[in-house]
């Protein structure tokens, strides 16, 4: 579907470094922006930020909001990741910004999601990004003199401080000095193409994509008199 996202991206540049952060935690992001977003503008959806005190009969009382009426509680994973877990379980406490905590030992795995999130061939899907240090790691398997040469180069940080502007920065530094990594991404970013093109062509997809949107308002519209708020932006 359209995100919010996609106007995101073509406003950015007029609106100050804060605002991202304005309308998401630092460091996460909206996984359902078009139902979140226009569930508010309707008025069928609030939102706060806050942790679970306690539990009564027909809801729960928050730290900081009071008491919070509810028939179903969803438990959810949290926003809490798992990189202080890498201390305890191994010796290593540092991870560089190609993601190797160690000579062919490398750490792959989500980090904080800043404001640069979105500035990589991987854009912000964590599963393109293994992918693609999956690939970095092969070729300085088989090229260790690569590695050793532009490891210096590399920034290191604690492996619980670890942001995605790290790794970015990390393949900006190897893209530029090394032929192959530039094949890589030149590939990495061809294969996404062609699996967009193989799986429908770029009409069948805006098709679709108008169909969902038109039909989440609808359904949305439900509750609220306004449903066309937000049209389908063709541009």
């Amino acid at each position: 579907m359209v995100t919010w996202r996609n106007l995101y991206e073509k406003t950015r540049a007029k609106m100050p470094e804060c605002w991202m952060k304005d309308i998401k935690h630092y460091g996460h992001t909206i996984s359902v922006s078009d139902i979140w977003f226009i569930g508010h503008h309707l008025g069928i959806l609030d939102s706060i930020s806050d942790e679970i005190d306690y539990f009564q009969e027909n809801g729960v009382v928050t730290k900081d909001n009071g008491f919070v009426e509810a028939d179903i509680i969803i438990k959810c994973t949290g926003f809490e990741r798992n990189a202080q877990m890498i201390p305890k379980l191994t010796p290593y406490t540092q991870v560089n910004s190609c993601n190797y905590i160690d000579d062919n030992f490398m750490y792959i795995v989500d980090a904080l999601l800043d404001d640069n999130v979105f500035n990589s061939v991987f854009g912000s899907s964590v599963i393109e990004m293994s992918k693609m240090f999956c690939s970095v790691y092969l070729y300085f398997w088989k090229n260790p003199i690569d590695y050793n040469q532009i490891k210096s180069e590399l920034s290191v940080v604690n492996v619980q401080d670890r942001k995605w502007s790290d790794y970015i920065h990390g393949l900006d530094i190897i893209f530029n000095s090394f032929e192959g990594i530039r094949e890589i991404v030149r590939n990495r970013i061809d294969d996404r193409h062609n699996d967009f093109i193989k799986a429908h062509t770029v009409e069948e997809y805006l098709s679709e994509n108008r169909r969902e949107w038109n039909e989440l308002h609808h359904i949305l519209g439900v509750w609220s008199d306004v449903t066309d708020y937000l049209p389908y932006p063709d541009w």
